[in-house]
């Protein structure tokens, strides 16, 4: 999971923080194929939000890594 923070203030925009969050998705040869298995991107008013919400998105990548058989 990859992920960027940043700040774009602008005169009246109320949500100054973008939190973009995605996975990439595996190479494929076909052009056609998705580049990503999620792509994510949330407009916040803080910065502690957009941490609040990657710690969720850890939080169930976690989960489902020891939820996984293997």
């Amino acid at each position: 999971m990859e992920y960027s923070i940043v700040y774009k203030p602008y005169r009246n925009r109320q949500k100054p923080w973008v939190l973009k969050v995605w996975e990439p998705a595996p190479k494929t040869r076909d052009k056609r194929k998705v580049s990503y298995l999620f792509n994510a991107q949330y407009w916040l008013k803080s910065q502690a939000d957009a941490q609040a919400i990657l710690a969720e998105f850890h939080l169930a990548e976690l989960q489902q890594v020891a939820g996984s058989p293997g």
